[in-house]
């Protein structure tokens, strides 16, 4: 494993057919569509806590020690609302060998293939240089979803997240690797 203190260096985005954002001012305008994107469809309540919630507060998730990997559509069909799906990691503070990490898909691609392989890119290149991934969530109804992926369920904590219980997961490389998930994903690769 790769200390964690240099995850950006050691996650090749581009070679999984996805962008490392590095905070350029293209890239801020691609975000600034996505927030709005995010605000529009109600989703900016599911993946942020209030104080993330506004374009500054949002951004600011993304700056040095976290960072954002993330994909554009291929076409042109989402001029407004270019990002097909995105994943952000965010150190934890007690070993220095785990990450937080939450992601998004486009409703457009969620629950199909296309989520699915980008989901795997970013796992497999998460392991690289972390031991665990430690999932928060406020979406009950997901936490099936990341049973499927190799997740295990560690307990909610109550008022956590904007006075919603947080419902706390991790996941491991061993963990990922004996999923559904894992097995679907590489098996045309």
């Amino acid at each position: 494993m790769t200390p964690n203190n240099k995850p950006r260096e050691v996650f090749n985005a581009e070679a999984l057919g996805l962008r490392l954002y590095r905070g350029t001012a293209e890239e801020d305008i691609l975000l600034a569509y996505w927030y709005d994107h995010l605000s529009k469809t109600g989703d900016i309540n599911l993946v942020t806590t209030k104080s993330s919630r506004t374009l500054h507060g949002f951004l600011s998730m993304f700056q040095p020690s976290n960072f954002l990997t993330y994909s554009l559509f291929e076409d042109d069909s989402h001029p407004h609302d270019p990002i097909e799906f995105a994943g952000w990691f965010a150190p934890e503070q007690l070993s220095n060998r785990g990450f937080y990490y939450s992601n998004w898909a486009h409703e457009s691609i969620r629950g199909k293939r296309r989520q699915l392989y980008l989901s795997a890119a970013v796992y497999d290149a998460a392991f690289t240089f972390a031991d665990v991934l430690i999932g928060i969530t406020k979406q009950k109804h997901l936490l099936p979803i990341h049973h499927k992926i190799g997740y295990t369920y560690a307990g909610a904590i109550p008022y956590m997240f904007d006075s919603d219980p947080a419902y706390i997961l991790y996941l491991t490389k061993k963990s990922y690797e004996a999923s559904k998930t894992y097995k679907l994903s590489h098996k045309e690769k």
